[in-house]
């Protein structure tokens, strides 16, 4: 029986609707790290009643990990990723998931330990490499923010389509690594990565305000 199908059963009204195998998922997909909005609390308990009867199955550790989440239950997410990890080391969303609750509980370390392992066992995603950088920069390392921010940018402007959306993915990496560059005081090379966001997106306005702010450090 699917996971969908035995949750369907345990709740007719409520579905999840999650597909568990693209959580060792090795490919450049994109990553949607927001869960679905739902009931939470019948579904959590539905899927601790899953649980009991199979304990050693991760699937159901790491749905409920991502409703503990959504509702804020910070603690309890972390407990049900570390069982999902425990169980299926390789299972990359888990790790993606788990540096989120680090990152809300504010231990850095631990969510760009979480990225380093997704990013190990994934073929260069690039929103792996932009969430890690994201943790650097909290942590105000900013050369290795600037190198993921990099490699983010290398992979995306590969596969670039020319559509809408993908515009503002790779006009958001370069006002983040024009950021990461003005925090190392590269002034010049910010306001290049400042000028590309608005070429990329004109509506940036992050941007253009920082072009305004280094301007007037300059």
């Amino acid at each position: 029986m699917s996971i969908v199908n035995m949750l369907k059963k345990i709740s007719p009204v409520l579905i999840i609707t999650l597909i568990f195998t693209i959580i060792s998922c090795d490919t450049n997909q994109e990553i949607e790290i927001k869960p679905v909005k739902v009931d939470n609390s019948g579904l959590i308990k539905d899927l601790s009643e899953a649980i009991k009867k199979s304990p050693e199955n991760p699937n159901f550790y790491f749905q409920r990990g991502e409703l503990f989440l959504e509702s804020n239950q910070l603690k309890n997410a972390k407990n049900d990723f570390d069982k999902t990890i425990n169980l299926m080391p390789k299972a990359t969303l888990a790790y993606i998931y788990r540096a989120k609750v680090f990152f809300e509980l504010k231990d850095i370390e631990k969510a760009t330990l979480d990225y380093s392992k997704a990013i190990e066992l994934t073929k260069d995603n690039w929103e792996l490499f932009k969430f890690r950088g994201i943790t650097y920069m909290h942590s105000q390392n900013f050369n290795n923010a600037a190198k993921d921010f990099s490699k983010a940018l290398e992979i995306k402007l590969e596969e670039f389509q020319n559509i809408e959306n993908e515009k503002i993915q790779i006009s958001d990496l370069y006002y983040l690594r024009g950021d990461t560059f003005a925090s190392l005081r590269n002034y010049n090379q910010s306001l290049k990565d400042f000028e590309k966001a608005l070429e990329f997106n004109s509506k940036n306005i992050d941007a253009k305000n920082s072009i305004i702010r280094i301007s007037k450090i300059k």
